[in-house]
Order: C-alpha cells, then structure tokens, then sequence
C-alpha cells in the first residue's frame, strides 16, 4: 500500500502526469485497501488521495482514477474504452490502449482462474461475464438513451448513438480546405 501510494505520488509530482501508473497503482484493491492507501497517503503527503488526483488531472482521466479509488474498475475500463476511442493526437482510435484494456481483464481473470484452481469452462464463462461488465458499464456512462451532452441537434439520436461532445468545422474556424475537395 505504502509503495503504491508513494507510485501514485511520483507520477503525480513528476514531470508530467503518468497516468497509467496512477491507474495501475489504484487497480485492483478491496475496500479495505483503498481505505487504508487513502489512510497513508493523507498522513504521508497532507493531502487527501482524490484532492491530489483532482489537481492534477481532469476531464476523463480524472473520472477514470476517481472511478479506480472508488473500486468501479468496470466503470474506469469503460471510461479508459471511450478516452481511446479517439485517444490519437490526429483524433483516430488508439487501438493499442483499447487493446490493452482488454488484455488487462483478461490476465487478471487468468489470474484468479490460477489462484483458485478454476477450470478452463470456468475461466471463459468468468472472462465473458467480465466483458458483459465492461459492456454494461459503458452503455450505462456513454449511451444512456438522452441527448445529454452540448449539443441538441443531433441527427443520429437512437438508443445506440452517443452523443456529441465537440465540433470543430475546420474550413470555417481554421480557414482551411480538404484535401481533395470534389465538386
């Protein structure tokens, strides 16, 4: 606990936030351990765990590590899922973190599989209940059936759609053309 409260805080203090690690560090902890991780981070650094994550991170990767120290890994995964989604600095996909998302769940039921003896069928109705999960938890952030987000006049609004968080019309406000533009 001591250590990942001392990892969480190095990637905290250091040059730019490293937050995968503060992830990594917050993943995976009963009830207890978060209380007591909260417990030593307070009394080593004077600052409660979620004042330092907030000062230092925001938007989605601070709803990703406050879902983590709250113990919604399906929630945090969910949210990793849909930062990914459009995660490349050009906007595309970062297949990689979505990737690893999966991989993630996957060793960790593995793990257990391991520690408690499972069987293979065991192992595959785990791994698929963990996916359900992980399904669950993003419809249940990102494609709750209402047009939440800033913008109204959407024109794909079924259950399936998300919404609209951002536009950017670049002949507009950047004042250049597509390449290729047809007539």
């Amino acid at each position: 606990i001591r250590a990942d409260a001392a990892a969480i805080r190095d990637a905290i203090e250091g040059p730019g936030t490293d937050e995968q690690e503060i992830y990594r560090a917050l993943r995976n902890k009963t009830a207890d351990q978060r209380a007591e991780l909260e417990r030593v981070y307070v009394e080593t650094y004077q600052v409660s765990l979620q004042d330092d994550i907030d000062s230092d991170m925001d938007g989605q990767e601070f709803r990703r590590a406050d879902a983590l120290r709250e113990g919604d890994q399906a929630k945090a995964d969910a949210i990793g899922l849909e930062m990914a989604k459009t995660g490349k600095w050009y906007g595309g996909a970062d297949t990689d973190a979505i990737q690893d998302i999966y991989a993630q769940n996957r060793l960790e039921v593995e793990q257990k599989a391991q520690r408690e003896g499972w069987t293979a069928d065991r192992m595959r109705q785990d791994n698929l209940a963990r996916l359900d999960q992980l399904d669950r938890a993003h419809r249940k952030e990102y494609k709750d059936g209402e047009n939440d987000g800033p913008y109204k006049d959407e024109k794909l609004t079924c259950e399936h759609d998300g919404d609209i968080v951002w536009k950017l019309d670049m002949m507009d406000e950047l004042g250049v053309m597509p390449h290729n533009l047809a007539n």
